[in-house]
């Protein structure tokens, strides 16, 4: 068996379950994701149902929520978070991809500097910079970052 495939049933599976022929590990995530509904699934769900290590779940969890295949709620559950189908979704909160308090940060300063600071394109033959130069220096800084 190749480790990119895994074969069903897994634990608590159904008879259709039972039926599916062997899928990649993203496939097998994206079909639970799906049937799991307005539940959605956790790692710990992944890695409780398939014995796959939590880094894998949660590579994978990210990937296809990136890709879009996938969104990830605002809330957690049993201490993770929820990952749900785009049609399960229901009004709930969801996050952006690669989101976090750092990231949201440096988004949140990136945006205050486009539009509160003006920005300048001049050198001064001093070597000084007025706030303009330091807000685009900053910024160059922090869109490096971010890539």
């Amino acid at each position: 068996m190749s480790d990119n495939v895994i074969h069903l049933p897994f634990r608590g599976s159904t008879p259709e379950v039972e039926n599916l022929p062997p899928m990649s590990r993203t496939d097998t995530v994206l079909y639970m994701v799906a049937t799991a509904k307005e539940q959605g699934v956790t790692t710990k769900n992944l890695t409780t149902l398939l014995g796959w290590h939590h880094g894998e779940a949660s590579a994978i969890l990210s990937r296809q929520h990136k890709k879009g295949k996938i969104k990830r709620l605002s809330v957690q559950r049993n201490g993770c978070k929820v990952y749900v189908h785009p049609d399960y979704v229901e009004g709930r909160k969801t996050e952006r991809p690669g989101s976090s308090v750092t990231n949201d940060l440096l988004e949140d300063m990136e945006e205050f500097l486009q539009h509160r600071i003006p920005l300048c394109s001049h050198d001064d033959p001093r070597g000084r910079s007025c706030r303009g130069c330091e807000a685009k220096m900053l910024l160059s800084r922090i869109r490096k970052h971010r890539k």
